[in-house]
């Protein structure tokens, strides 16, 4: 069985009241942990599913209507 977790995020509202936008390490920081997160989140699951293979699609921005057909999604 397979399984694709899927997780969209943007930069906190405090962001965009930046003047010059986010700074690199700031990008880089958030980006990291937002990276994190669902494999966190999916940890328990997949202890207890081990034989269950996820993958992991984590993109900056809003929610894409259909994840399926995005050129991104790789084949399995």
């Amino acid at each position: 069985m397979r399984l694709c977790a899927v997780h969209a995020w943007r930069f906190p509202s405090c962001a965009a009241e930046l003047p010059f936008g986010v700074p690199e390490e700031d990008r880089a920081a958030w980006a990291d942990h937002e990276v994190r997160r669902p494999s966190d989140a999916l940890m328990p699951w997949r202890e207890r599913y081990p034989d269950v293979a996820v993958l992991e699609d984590v993109r900056h921005g809003r929610r894409p209507r259909s994840w399926s057909c995005s050129p991104r999604t790789p084949a399995w």
